[in-house]
């Protein structure tokens, strides 16, 4: 499995509030220029990257212009230039769109990790995938769009492979694994830490 690496972002949107029935225009909307940015850069893929917008809060009452909102973001990329790019983008999409409804934009860290890419010929990279033909699976590389240890160990050198866990429908209601893929799981990894 080669590793998407991802970067987090929490971004501020500083407005005014005003009444927002007695004087409405002179507010300057924080959710609105929220929005625009949004529809300005959707979430979903670009090329082999992906933006998903997670959060979003503030505001203080219905009868108020909002003048503040949070937002977290991340993007993420099997790629750490286009990684470092669309970040690059997403900050001047919004930096543009929200001076340009009248607020003012702010961006923080909200953690990320690593790319990391494996070599298909290398030694642990093989006895991996022998390993899983042993019981009977694919051991194919693919692209994993998720964060997890490997992409730090990577990044220090360690050469660390991701085994899938047959899981479906993640981070949703529906998701599942079975049994029978955690015992074959268990099996694999007994075998692999006897290499």
């Amino acid at each position: 499995v080669n590793g998407v690496g991802k970067i987090g972002n929490i971004i501020c949107i500083q407005g005014k509030a005003a009444h927002a029935a007695i004087a409405p225009e002179d507010g300057r909307n924080a959710l609105l220029a929220a929005a625009s940015a949004m529809l300005a850069l959707p979430p979903g893929r670009y090329g082999n990257s992906v933006i998903n917008y997670g959060t979003i809060s503030g505001g203080t009452a219905d009868n108020v212009v909002p003048e503040r909102i949070t937002v977290t973001v991340e993007t993420r990329s099997n790629n750490e230039e286009d990684l470092q790019k669309l970040n690059a983008k997403l900050h001047e999409v919004w930096r543009k769109t929200v001076t340009e409804a009248g607020c003012q934009v702010e961006f923080k860290s909200n953690g990320g990790y690593p790319a990391f890419q494996i070599d298909p010929a290398s030694a642990h990279v093989q006895n991996t995938i022998n390993t899983l033909r042993k019981f009977g699976l694919s051991g194919e590389i693919i692209d994993f769009r998720a964060g997890c240890d490997a992409n730090y160990l990577n990044r220090l050198g360690v050469e660390t492979c991701i085994v899938a866990m047959g899981r479906k429908y993640n981070h949703s209601t529906a998701e599942i694994t079975t049994v029978a893929n955690l015992e074959l799981l268990t099996q694999v990894a007994f075998e692999l830490m006897q290499l």
